[in-house]
């Protein structure tokens, strides 16, 4: 029988049942980062394509996005994306931990 983990929770978050803290951080900051792109892209009715062209990048990139493949990408890398778009990138820490810019 293979080993199997144990995790005791309920969790908020799925973040919260990483055992290190700082990447549990940077992987919320990249949500609320990857959220908000993927909030632009529907907003504006983008398809992959047209996403990819406005956030200055290829499709298969966008694709991980919207297939939630944020461990793909670098908080320095969503930045830019969001420059690129004109989406606000602005994080407080509250709103890293949380996931919502309600205070």
């Amino acid at each position: 029988m293979p080993d199997e983990t144990e995790i005791s929770g309920p969790y908020e978050r799925a973040f919260d049942a990483l055992d290190d803290e700082h990447r549990a951080a940077s992987l919320m900051v990249k949500s609320v980062l990857a959220n908000r792109l993927m909030d632009h892209t529907e907003e504006q009715g983008y398809t992959q394509t047209q996403a990819a062209e406005a956030f200055g990048i290829d499709q298969p990139r966008v694709s991980l996005l919207v297939n939630g493949r944020i461990s793909k990408f670098t908080i320095d890398y969503l930045i830019n994306m969001c420059e690129e778009a004109g989406v606000n990138w602005d994080i407080n820490r509250e709103e890293a931990y949380t996931g919502s810019s309600e205070s």
